[in-house]
Parts: C-alpha cells; structure tokens; sequence
C-alpha cells in the first residue's frame, strides 16, 4: 500500500518508488489516481529544477491524461516533456513506456509539437525493436540511469546527488559502463549509447 504523505512534503527519496507506482497505476486503469500522484511529484521536481525527472513525470502524466481521453492535456504533457527532452537528446525515457508512448508521439507529430523530435523518437523506437540493446552484457537499470544523467552533463558529484549515492560508487558505476560500451572516456560512453538508442 502506498504512504500516506500527510502534511510533510514530497521528498525525492521514494520518487523512483512513487513513479513505478503512477506505472502501475496506469496499467491497473486507474489513471486518475495516478494523475494526482504525480502532480505532487511534478510540483516538487519544478520547484528543485530536476529537469531528467520532470521529463519522465509528463511522459507518465502525457500517458495518464491519454487513457481518460483527455488528449488535449495528453498532448500538452508531452510537447512540455518534448521541449525540455530535445536539449539534452533524451531518447530512453520515452522508449521505455513503450507502445503507448509511441501513439501519443504520433498524435505530437500530426499536431506539429515538436514534430522533429518525435520524430526522431518514433525512428528511435523503430530501431529499439529491431535491436534491444545489442551488447554481449546490457547495461543495468543503474548503470542507464548513470549514463543519462553522463549523457545529461552531469559531474560524479552531480549524480551522487541526484541517485542518492556515494561518488565511489557513481565511479565504479561508470566503470561498468565503459567497460560494457568497450569505450574509455565520458563522451565515447556517451557517442555509444547514443548509437545504441540508450540515452
């Protein structure tokens, strides 16, 4: 069952938590529930500037307004998590909704917002299931996540902060990373996952 937050604000700490919740939410049909889950959610990753956060909140939010047929605020959603996602050329966080995700970027694109990017998802998508990460050892769910946020700028301290780590430990992630990309640096691992559609 989930925590009832009270009067105490929503801390990032249980948000990987929480948006797994808004997930299933979505998948069980009830997606109002999860729309006014997130809403606390989004409110607090606004107000903090988590910018890789915020894009998979509307994602989720983008997909909850579409399965009530609200598919102008669906569209709204996503054209927002479009144009902070473009900068920063975030491709796995759409990919991994899956088929939903797919359709409301089609809508994005016959609508034109931020039809070059979905567009560039949709192609993303494309090739995702043609090749479901093509490496001998895939990446794990930490492991991408350190990449994105590599992918994103981030410095080890930067995502320390930001995964609740220890800076040893976002090293020793990133050494998985490079040696399962078979690269050596920051912008190989990054040119590298970017071929592979991983971030």
């Amino acid at each position: 069952t989930h925590r009832a937050r009270g009067d105490h604000p929503i801390t990032y700490l249980h948000e990987a938590e929480d948006l797994t919740i808004a997930r299933l939410l979505i998948a069980q049909g009830d997606p109002g529930a999860a729309e006014t889950l997130l809403h606390g959610l989004l409110t607090a990753a606004r107000s903090d500037g988590r910018y890789g956060s915020l894009i998979e909140m509307l994602t989720l939010q983008a997909l909850a307004f579409a399965a009530q047929h609200r598919d102008d605020e669906g569209l709204s959603a996503l054209a927002e998590a479009l144009e902070l996602a473009e900068p920063e050329g975030f491709v796995r966080t759409f990919l991994d909704e899956g088929a939903p995700i797919a359709e409301l970027l089609r809508s994005a694109v016959v609508h034109d917002r931020h039809a070059s990017y979905a567009l560039q998802l949709l192609k993303a998508f494309d090739e995702s299931a043609a090749t479901e990460q093509p490496l001998p050892e895939p990446l794990s769910d930490r492991e991408l996540e350190v990449l994105r946020l590599v992918a994103a700028g981030y410095s080890n301290q930067a995502i320390a902060n930001e995964l609740f780590l220890a800076v040893s430990t976002v090293k020793k992630h990133i050494n998985h990373v490079y040696a399962k990309l078979a690269v050596t640096s920051r912008t190989q691992a990054v040119a590298r996952g970017r071929e592979l559609g991983l971030v």
